[in-house]
């Protein structure tokens, strides 16, 4: 069933993560990485909790403290998770050309990477499937709160 978009917006699974959702993957003299045991909405789309150890990335400052984090990383998965304005007004002004109402209903989110090089400076890669270029996949990359960079893959 897809949800109407302000409930699809707002019926956040998990808006307050907390170490235990947490699983690390992989340290290198960077980043900590790590993915979720527990589901989240990105753009609208349940991330379900069986695909988020392969789907799903975070990577912290190496040797960050986890719990210090995490209310910055709360709140940008919560705006991920939302962003539907953002996101409608870039591919519109990509495409020169208004979307189909239901066009962010339709995203089904398929790989999320999100980076923390610290607490204030922070991005996304997100690859997903939509409507208007159905035979592709498109990956944007979000430096912060804002869209810098989309591409179409296949």
């Amino acid at each position: 069933m897809i949800l109407p978009p302000y409930e699809r917006s707002q019926n956040m699974t998990h808006t307050n993560l907390l170490p235990e959702h947490f699983s690390a993957t992989e340290t290198d003299d960077r980043y900590d990485c790590y993915s979720l045991s527990v589901p989240v909405r990105i753009f609208g789309f349940l991330l379900e909790e069986d695909t988020m150890e392969d789907c799903f990335s975070i990577a912290l400052p190496a040797g960050a403290d986890l719990e210090q984090m995490l209310p910055v990383v709360n709140e940008y998965i919560q705006w991920l998770g939302c962003c539907e304005e953002e996101l409608t007004a870039y591919f519109e002004q990509q495409l020169d050309e208004p979307l189909p109402a239901d066009w962010y209903d339709k995203i089904e989110v398929m790989d999320v990477s999100i980076t923390f090089d610290s607490s204030e400076d922070y991005g996304a890669t997100i690859a997903f499937g939509e409507s208007v270029c159905a035979d592709h996949t498109i990956e944007i990359d979000i430096d912060g709160r804002e869209i810098t960079d989309s591409r179409l893959i296949g």
